[in-house]
């Protein structure tokens, strides 16, 4: 063995397991970064060797190699005790050092150009530097497809194999016996298999940032597959993912496959574990079984042709992403629905998540979640009432949403989740407001027999309660000094006190001095509203169409309803 080969087989090999061996060790936590700089100063004292001074013919091409995997083991020294522009220094040169090699050696050096591209592209990423970024991976992800090609790969019960760990005949023992020093490279088929999973994540974080949804979930999903099939996983991480990547789907309206990543989160939670986070993938499912109806509801609502259904169909069930390593999950089949029966059968498949959900996720500690899931099942009810005829189970379903929302009204803190609280009130407020207009409607519209006295005060009690949360609406808007005046401001106030005004001209009052003093309310209100858009509305120049014409109904009632009280007086 000569000297070079002794430098390289005994010298070389033996200070990068001595850096290596102190890189790892952990370090006091009064001086954390201690045997990192003991790494350090073995790798830059390797560098001073005299076997790179040397310009030997022999020495040249491997002089260029082990300075190039010093240099990066010296940028990840660097990097790890976050002297980051150092670091980034070391690696350029690593990789220019490599990229110097003739094409035939550079492919014992593949994992580390490999890493050196993911290493690169990462940093841009980081640095919004988001294009130079896809270019970096995009040579790593080159790397490994060209690599695999270039193989000779077996067919496997009659398939070619999908990832280079497949191909053993190329790489038996290559960890072991056939690349056994550092500086002859070797291309390690576990370790390519894993940067190439880390190519495919960093993609799809760099498609995240540029807003290209499509290209992100695809990469996303590629790696997800690739962690799951390897049992590389965090457990936690790939549930978020999971989540995320469904609600992406769900987004497109493509709700199969947003239903099956949730099944497959769902699947990998141990039994009887992780209650909080099989939790939160029920509450998932629920909201995608509403999105999923509401679709259908749509589509039923519009008539829409044969045609267009089954292209809906196509897109509802589109395979994008498929674990061929769960076994126990099959891809769902859903079905447009057809009719009111089927529509109910979506409800009932997502109200039962929601409730399962809600176990875990009470009010009393998990305000968000409990507000969300109770806001899913309000809104399964607001679809169903979408194709339902019948006025009586109208009612039942718009009571039923108050009996969800008002608890949540009367026990959450306004000043604490102040969007959240007054979004409850409005929902509450238009949902006694429908209730009331459905039953005027019913007891002296759309019959002639005279309505019973029970019914009467019902109608009186979600009437009353409309005109209390419209009434305190308006209050908060006009209380509100920080709120941005412009015609939706307006309007919202406006609206409140309409629909007031027109309430308070409905409610049925046995007496005439209640009649009377039901109708100089609406007057009164009527008043307000005309006088507020004549000073308010437009000084601020948000005068519209809506308000034009809400402006002259206004006057009207005001030339009309004194007419009324004086008939009603003199009845």
């Amino acid at each position: 063995m000569n000297t070079e080969e002794q430098f390289l087989k005994i010298e070389f090999q033996q200070k990068l397991e001595e850096a290596d061996y102190f890189f790892n060790l952990p370090s006091p936590e009064t001086a954390p970064y201690d045997n990192k700089y003991k790494a350090r100063e073995i790798l830059q004292n390797l560098l001073k060797h005299h076997f790179f001074d040397s310009d030997n013919e022999f020495r040249a091409e491997y002089k260029k190699i082990c300075q190039a995997i010093i240099k990066m083991k010296l940028g990840e020294n660097f990097s790890e005790t976050e002297e980051n522009g150092l670091a980034e220094g070391f690696y350029r040169q690593a990789l220019e050092l490599f990229q110097q090699l003739q094409y035939e050696d550079m492919r014992q050096y593949f994992n580390y150009l490999q890493e050196l591209y993911n290493i690169y592209g990462l940093l841009c990423i980081n640095r919004d530097e988001n294009e130079m970024g896809l270019a970096f991976l995009g040579k790593s992800k080159e790397l490994y497809t060209n690599l695999l090609a270039s193989l000779d790969c077996q067919e496997l019960d009659g398939k070619k194999p999908k990832t280079i760990v497949n191909i053993t005949s190329q790489f038996k023992d290559s960890e072991t016996q056939r690349f056994s020093y550092v500086y002859e490279g070797g291309v390690c088929p576990t370790k390519t298999e894993s940067l190439y999973t880390h190519t495919l994540f960093y993609l799809a974080q760099a498609y995240t940032k540029l807003g290209r949804r499509e290209q992100a979930a695809q990469y996303c999903g590629e790696t997800m597959k690739r962690q799951h099939a390897t049992s590389t996983y965090e457990l936690k991480d790939f549930c978020v993912n999971c989540i995320s990547l469904a609600e992406y789907y769900q987004g497109i309206g493509n709700f199969a496959q947003a239903q099956y990543l949730l099944l497959v989160g769902e699947s990998i939670i141990p039994e009887g574990k992780k209650r909080k986070l099989r939790a939160t993938f029920q509450m998932s499912l629920g909201h995608m079984m509403l999105d999923y109806m509401t679709y259908n509801v749509k589509a039923l609502k519009s008539d829409t042709k044969e045609q267009e259904m089954q292209n809906f169909a196509k897109i509802i069930n589109n395979k994008n992403l498929f674990f061929e390593s769960v076994k126990t999950v099959p891809f769902p089949n859903l079905k447009v629905a057809k009719d009111m029966e089927e529509i109910k059968s979506i409800f009932r498949q997502s109200n039962t998540q929601f409730k399962r959900a809600l176990e875990y996720f009470r009010l009393d500690g998990f305000v968000t979640e409990h507000i969300q899931i109770i806001d899913g099942q309000s809104s399964l009810y607001k679809q169903l009432i979408e194709l339902e005829d019948n006025f009586q189970l109208v009612i039942a379903m718009l009571d039923k949403r108050a009996q969800l929302l008002e608890p949540i009204y009367k026990e959450l803190n306004p000043k604490a989740y102040i969007e959240t609280w007054q979004k409850i009130l409005v929902e509450l407020s238009e949902i006694y407001h429908d209730m009331f207009n459905i039953n005027f409607n019913e007891l002296f519209l759309n019959t002639n027999k005279p309505p019973k006295q029970s019914k009467i005060k019902e109608m009186n009690s979600q009437g009353e309660k409309a005109i209390t949360l419209f009434e305190q609406i308006a209050q908060i808007l006009l209380d509100d000094k920080d709120a941005q005046k412009d015609t939706s401001y307006y309007h919202s106030i406006v609206n409140a006190k309409f629909n007031n005004a027109k309430i308070y001209s409905k409610l049925y009052r046995a007496e005439k001095k209640d009649k009377v003093e039901m109708l100089t309310k609406s007057l009164n209100t009527y008043k307000w509203i005309s006088k507020y858009i004549n000073e308010e509305v437009i000084k601020f120049g948000a005068l519209d169409g809506i308000f034009s014409q809400e402006l002259k109904i206004c006057n009207e009632m005001c030339e009309l309803l004194p007419n009324k009280i004086d008939k009603v007086n003199n009845s």
